[in-house]
């Protein structure tokens, strides 16, 4: 899309990846995902909406032996703001990029 060929798109589509697995794994009644990309001047803004309502991001700690739990690691440790909001049918986890 958009970001093609721009050294943050790459950082953008590993984290969203991420975080898709993350839903699919936690939000158990969830039947889609939806990922919204938009960029805003110099900043790359992505949605991760998930239409389950059980399972919260689950933050744990990943050791060398976990597949799961490090979605958020890598985003704590690779986007410059994220969070996440509750809406009575969805979750939805952001994270933004500074476009260097």
């Amino acid at each position: 899309g958009e970001l093609a060929g721009h050294p943050a798109s790459l950082d953008a589509e590993l984290l969203a990846c991420e975080l898709v697995t993350n839903a699919v794994q936690h939000a158990t009644d969830a039947a889609g995902v939806t990922v919204a990309v938009t960029r805003r001047g110099a900043v790359v803004h992505v949605d991760v909406i998930d239409d389950g309502r059980s399972g919260l991001p689950h933050w744990r700690e990943a050791d060398g032996y976990d597949e799961g739990g490090r979605g958020f690691q890598l985003v704590n440790e690779i986007a410059q703001r994220w969070g996440f909001r509750r809406e009575r049918a969805s979750t939805c986890v952001w994270f933004e990029l500074d476009w260097q």
